[in-house]
């Protein structure tokens, strides 16, 4: 519920949440997380501050560009990664009421430009996929397509944000 996206609760009890969240992935998986997308991209005030403390890589929750770039946060690096929108099945299948083929229609015209401008400098296309939407049955197909066609183009890296993070500061980009 949006009472409980980190924006809307006090700072120490949303840093609390921050800091319970990293302790159960890394309890769960047994590694511990390098970056951070908080629920509904809704960060709260101090959560880059939380993030940088505890050593995070990256963070991924403003749609504010469209290639990562570094910050400094109490003295500490870290890789903003931009949530961009254009192939976000939440807001095109779930919220806009659109079929899982407009999502794929939406990477692959995204991914069509991005190939183009990236031939003289990098470019990110953000494909958002949540299990509870897109991990069902109706977009199988969605997916599949969009990997086939993604896998067509020549220099196109399908990767995490935390190998975009670790590119992005080998290259010196802080």
């Amino acid at each position: 519920s949006s009472d409980r996206l980190l924006d809307a609760l006090p700072p120490d009890e949303a840093k609390k949440d921050v800091l319970r969240t990293l302790q159960v992935l890394a309890d769960t998986t047994g590694t511990r997380p390098v970056g951070w997308v908080s629920p509904e991209l809704h960060p709260g005030d101090g959560t880059l501050a939380v993030l940088a403390e505890e050593g995070m890589m990256w963070n991924g929750d403003f749609p504010n560009d469209d290639l990562p770039y570094s910050i400094r946060v109490n003295g500490k690096p870290l890789v903003i990664i931009p949530y961009t929108k254009e192939s976000d099945d939440y807001a095109i299948y779930q919220d806009g009421g659109q079929l899982p083929s407009v999502w794929t229609r939406c990477f692959t015209d995204g991914l069509d430009v991005l190939h183009e401008e990236g031939v003289t400098h990098p470019k990110m296309l953000n494909a958002s996929i949540h299990a509870h939407i897109m991990g069902r049955s109706v977009g199988t197909k969605a997916i599949a397509e969009a990997i086939r066609y993604a896998k067509s183009m020549p220099k196109v890296w399908m990767t995490t944000r935390t190998d975009i993070a670790k590119w992005w500061l080998d290259k010196k980009y802080t």
